[in-house]
């Protein structure tokens, strides 16, 4: 089975936290691949749900994230 959902591209994080959410409260069941779309666009499947998780990933190492340790900062 899949799990269509629908996302926007300006709140990707955001909407990758709700996405995992359901996917960790069990309202997906076990097995279900996730499909994305983003508002307003053709298509759906591999192609956009691929850009989905490489825009998220992005959008995590920015530096303005500030997920990470920052080496270039003298201490």
């Amino acid at each position: 089975g899949r799990q269509k959902v629908r996302v926007g591209r300006k709140r990707l994080v955001e909407s990758a936290r709700r996405i995992m959410g359901m996917f960790d409260a069990g309202s997906v069941p076990k097995g279900h691949a996730l499909e994305v779309e983003f508002f307003g666009e053709v298509g759906v499947g591999a192609g956009p749900t691929q850009e989905f998780f490489s825009c998220v990933c992005s959008e995590m190492m920015r530096k303005e994230a500030k997920l990470w340790w920052d080496s270039d900062v003298s201490g």
